[in-house]
């Protein structure tokens, strides 16, 4: 085969394997910070949750020194989520998550658990938010709720009001 021939062949291919890489879920980032009394909050964790949507998945990040965070979800990423809506769960010193596996539980009974917690998952209820107010780590009780979109999402801060902080 010629030189020419196979370029001619080859260059279709290449765009079409570029096409087919680009059909699947675009990568959004989802980037802002978080205040505390006016004041930037390092070490904060964030959760995105559906707000009802919950084939859209859940995600999450940390914000940096200066109480910003930046986070990519889409194929590649790690963070599968998909855009739309989410409400904003906060917390600091206390992960944010589903609880440990407990040994005990077979795996029907885990996923028993886990539904019986409802779309809101474990700070849904009020559960412990670290030191921060509990408020801010409920989705029945955040006031925090976002629309997020394909591309770049540079959200407004999060501004949240309390008590002085315990060191």
């Amino acid at each position: 085969m010629s030189p020419r021939l196979t370029r001619k062949l080859l260059l279709p291919a290449v765009l079409a394997l570029l096409a087919a890489g680009c059909s699947g879920s675009p990568v959004s980032v989802v980037k802002g910070k978080v205040l505390y009394n006016g004041a930037p909050l390092s070490g904060a964790d964030l959760e995105f949750k559906p707000e009802t949507d919950l084939t859209l998945g859940s995600f999450g990040g940390q914000t940096d020194s200066d109480g910003s965070f930046e986070i990519k979800i889409g194929r590649g990423t790690g963070m599968n989520a998909k855009p739309g809506r989410y409400v904003v769960l906060i917390t600091k010193g206390k992960p944010i998550g589903l609880p440990p596996p407990d040994a005990r539980l077979s795996e029907e009974e885990r996923v028993k658990a886990l539904m019986e917690m409802g779309p809101g998952g474990p700070g849904a209820g009020g559960a412990n938010a670290g030191i921060l107010p509990v408020k801010y780590a409920g989705a029945a009780s955040t006031p925090f709720k976002v629309e997020i979109s394909v591309g770049m999402n540079d959200l407004n801060p999060f501004r949240m009001e309390g008590p002085p902080l315990k060191k």
